[in-house]
């Protein structure tokens, strides 16, 4: 039976593994499961060159589309990981699904660090952490015409 590699999160590092593995032909199967529903990109540019093209709506993708099905990943995305059982070697996803792994990496990324100070909550205050949020920016820089960025 052929191995099977789970990549728990597809943001940069869980794209850069299982793209890895697909340059080392790895013959086993590989399931990439992410809670967002975009396809991996690549998020640097959202804060630089992305956002300052006000017509592209699209993330900047890490590859084609079509590459997931051509090379036999099993992309999942919108799926939220809910338990790991390491002795079974088992992920159990919403709303219950079970999935098998041989070998498991954890590529979840950090966690966004939110202001604590009076107004942190007011119109116009945003977090630039995932491509929703470049793109919530971007359509609101449209009209703006004073910006403040914090980091």
């Amino acid at each position: 039976m052929k191995e099977h590699i789970v990549i728990i999160g597809a943001s940069i590092t869980g794209f850069y593994v299982m793209d890895e593995l697909v340059k080392k032909n790895f013959t086993g199967k590989i399931t990439l499961i992410d809670r967002k529903s975009v396809y991996p990109y690549n998020p640097y540019p959202l804060s630089k060159e992305w956002m300052l093209d006000t017509d592209d709506m699209e993330p900047p993708y890490l590859t084609e589309q079509a590459f997931y099905e051509s090379n036999n990943i099993d992309l999942r995305l919108d799926t939220t990981v809910t338990s790991i059982n390491p002795e079974d070697q088992t992920t159990t996803t919403l709303p219950g699904e079970t999935i098998p792994y041989d070998h498991l990496v954890i590529a979840t990324g950090s966690k966004l660090r939110k202001l604590s100070l009076p107004g942190d909550d007011a119109e116009g205050v945003f977090y630039l952490r995932e491509f929703d949020d470049a793109l919530r920016i971007k359509r609101w820089a449209k009209d703006a015409q004073h910006a403040v960025i914090i980091g």
